[in-house]
């Protein structure tokens, strides 16, 4: 092999073994572990559960048919996959060589969102397809072109409704720059017809009241869209070091370094006057793209609550940004590219050892004191989810009632001790305590991160003895 060839393959193993990493050692999230529950439910109730949730069904249908095993491992390897072959797809879009692959390769964004069990793995993957396929109808005539842009827009439709807002803006875009195209006119023609035609089914999953219910949803102080100027950032560096409902203080000064270290490059690279038509297309993408999903969170905050719910924008971003790092010179890249990479190695070791909801320490913790007679209360059944997904323990686990008036302390009295374990409480954990505390006695309380593990014991019962060691309060911003 040629010099070129072992740095390009030296990158992608490294790239690889991070996903790998990552994969085995992050312990599995709340969202992944109900996608992995309800996956496995009979085809009626996934498409059940689809309905009454905000994402279509393929992300459920994955875990379905492809679990091989009940592991962070087992469950991840198909999503984790695709999250890596995304690199594939960004390199032909953006065709830069080795700055494409060392920032793909180790962005903590790709690495976090590409390598969880959900749909924004795919979400990656299927705009990084499309878009590529998409300028190069622009480029040339060929109908393996528009068979697979419509084949990877389909997908990506039936992995993530708001995948929706870029396929308006394919067309919106050709409409403005159809001038530009080598192809005819009649197969953008049919190959946006097909994409509405197969996305059709869609309209029986989807439910705009449950949509709509996040209408009124009060997420953060923040003017709603104003996330839209966070987003280089998060695409850039991740959002493990800091949350957008966390800039303030001095972590907005924080916030600000880094911020000016890629601004400048976006904003050099959409300046670029050098006639590239993709870069062209790629500013439009974004810009009709992302103005309509500001225009949609003026009503529905949440859909950006995270840039993960943007992923499918992250191609635009890169090729934005390696447009303006390649016009910058030679030492300055490098500089801004090492600053960059060093940022987001800092973010995977924040992700990976600052959890704030460390599923499998909570279960290990209970697991060692739990008594057959004991009772393991969640609020919400939900959040019990990746708590079994790794207990192996004595007791019965439970949910506790969705509103906190319906909590009936005295059904919990037939237990020798109860466990409350509270996150995402919404509020009502004080409540369910205060009730609890009212009937028996509160004998420990522990905290891991976002987690509260709270004992309550019988009268007359001795105390259990704590855990082993020395319980560790983890904190993290992810």
């Amino acid at each position: 092999m040629n010099r070129k060839s072992v740095i390009v393959f030296s990158i992608l193993a490294a790239a690889f073994f991070c996903r790998a990493y990552f994969v085995v050692n992050f312990p599995i999230t709340l969202d992944e572990a109900w996608s992995n529950t309800v996956g496995h439910l009979p085809p009626g109730g996934v498409i059940r559960e689809a309905k009454a949730d905000v994402s279509p069904p393929l992300t459920l249908l994955l875990h379905k048919f492809f679990t091989v095993a009940q592991t962070g491992a087992g469950i991840r390897w198909i999503f984790a996959l695709f999250g890596f072959l995304s690199i594939f797809y960004l390199t032909k879009f953006i065709n830069a060589g080795v700055p494409v692959l060392l920032l793909a390769g180790f962005s903590a964004f790709l690495i976090f969102e590409g390598s969880i069990a959900r749909m924004h793995a795919f979400s990656i993957f299927f705009s990084s397809a499309a878009c590529y396929y998409y300028v190069r109808t622009f480029e040339r005539e060929k109908r393996s072109d528009f068979a697979l842009l419509v084949l990877f827009c389909v997908l990506a439709l039936y992995n993530f409704y708001p995948f929706g807002a870029l396929v308006v803006a394919f067309i919106a875009v050709y409409l403005v720059l159809r001038k530009n195209s080598v192809s005819k006119p009649a197969f953008y023609a049919y190959a946006f017809f097909s994409i509405i035609l197969f996305s059709l089914p869609l309209l029986y999953i989807f439910n705009p009241s449950y949509a709509g219910s996040f209408a009124s949803e009060k997420l953060f102080e923040l003017p709603s869209g104003a996330i839209l100027a966070y987003l280089p950032y998060a695409l850039a560096y991740s959002e493990s070091l800091l949350k957008f409902s966390e800039i303030r203080g001095i972590k907005l000064g924080y916030f600000l370094v880094l911020f000016s270290v890629i601004a400048p490059v976006l904003v050099k690279g959409a300046g670029n006057r050098r006639g590239d038509l993709r870069l062209r297309l790629s500013l439009w993408l974004a810009a009709v793209s992302l103005g309509l999903v500001f225009a949609v969170s003026l009503k529905i905050p949440k859909v950006l609550y995270s840039a993960k719910y943007v992923a499918w924008a992250y191609p635009l971003f890169a090729y934005i940004f390696i447009m303006g790092l390649e016009s910058l010179p030679g030492k300055i890249r490098g500089l801004v590219l090492s600053v960059i990479l060093a940022v987001n190695f800092a973010s995977l070791y924040s992700v990976l050892n600052f959890n704030p909801e460390n599923w499998r320490e909570v279960a290990a913790f209970v697991g060692r004191s739990a008594e057959e007679k004991d009772i393991i209360l969640f609020d919400g059944s939900q959040m019990s989810y990746p708590f079994s997904f790794y207990y192996s323990g004595r007791g019965k686990i439970a949910g506790l009632p969705s509103k906190a008036p319906l909590f009936v302390p005295e059904e919990y009295m037939a237990y020798n001790r109860v466990w409350l374990v509270l996150s995402h409480n919404w509020a009502r954990s004080g409540v369910y305590r205060g009730l609890l505390a009212k009937k028996i006695k509160l004998t420990e309380d522990h905290k891991f991160g976002d987690i509260q593990i709270v004992l309550f014991e019988q009268s007359g019962r001795k105390s259990f003895p704590a855990a082993a060691g020395k319980i560790r309060e983890t904190a993290g911003t992810y």
